[in-house]
């Protein structure tokens, strides 16, 4: 299928789920509980949550949001190269010892795969990843394109094409 062809594809599903007002949907509450939200005058429990701790609502953390706002301001808007918030050294120490594994606090995950996948991933390494992964684990594999890494689509699930890749690979490296 030409790039267009799929351009028009996807526009045309988008459009049809955005009309029938199952996508693109914006909340209408005053503040969130964490399990229901109000769409559309409807209150509705939200499973559609990447919250997977459900710790935005943690009173602590909250008012722990709230000192740390109060001292340092929304964000230190500057490269993490160049120089970071002390608070990120402090954070980093305590989880590395909790995992007791290195550790780098990244703003979002997008950022931490587009910065920790190509870091990780060797040259002669193989990428096979699930069709269903995580748009940011897709982007980030475009990274890893450009230098030459092989990186694969598996459809959602098929263990025999993940074993016959590996195999494929293997045969090609030995």
């Amino acid at each position: 299928m030409k790039m267009n062809k799929l351009v028009e594809a996807i526009d045309a599903t988008f459009s049809q789920v955005i009309q029938r007002k199952l996508f693109h949907l914006f909340t209408e509450d005053e503040s969130h509980t964490g399990r229901t939200i109000i769409v559309n005058d409807k209150e509705m429990i939200n499973f559609g949550s990447c919250s997977y701790l459900g710790l935005e609502l943690d009173d602590r953390l909250k008012q722990g949001a709230h000192d740390a706002i109060d001292r340092y301001g929304t964000q230190f808007s500057t490269s993490r190269a160049y120089i970071s918030c002390g608070l990120y050294k402090e954070l980093e120490s305590l989880l590395t010892t909790l995992f007791g594994a290195p550790t780098l606090v990244v703003a979002t995950t997008t950022l931490g795969h587009q910065s920790a996948l190509p870091t990780i991933i060797n040259d002669s390494d193989l990428v096979i990843m699930d069709n269903q992964v995580h748009a940011s684990i897709q982007a980030a594999s475009s990274l890893l394109k450009i230098r030459g890494i092989p990186v694969r689509i598996a459809p959602h699930n098929d263990m025999e094409f993940l074993e016959e890749q590996i195999k494929q690979y293997r045969a090609l490296t030995i």
